[in-house]
C-alpha cells in the first residue's frame, strides 16, 4: 500500500513524511488539489476499505483537526 502511495505521489509536491506503526503523516501541498487527499485515502483504506483511514488538517502537528473527506 504505502508503495502505491508513494507512486501516485510521484510528481506531485506532496509528500510522505513521517510513517509510524499505524499512521502516515503527509506533507500536502494546495497546489497538488483536494483531490490528492481523496485519492490517498482510497488507495491506504484499501480495495475493500479494510484499512480505516482518517484525515486530519493544521499547520502544526499539535494543531491537527479530523475532517471528513
Amino acid at each position: 500500500i504505502m508503495n502505491s502511495a508513494l507512486e501516485y505521489l510521484s510528481g506531485k509536491q506532496t509528500l510522505g513524511i513521517l510513517y509510524t506503526y499505524d499512521s502516515i503523516l503527509f506533507d500536502f501541498n494546495k497546489a497538488d488539489g483536494k483531490d490528492t487527499i481523496i485519492d490517498l485515502k482510497n488507495i491506504i483504506s484499501g480495495k475493500n476499505n479494510e484499512f480505516p483511514v482518517k484525515v486530519y488538517v493544521g499547520n502544526t502537528y499539535q494543531d491537527m483537526e479530523r475532517i471528513q473527506v
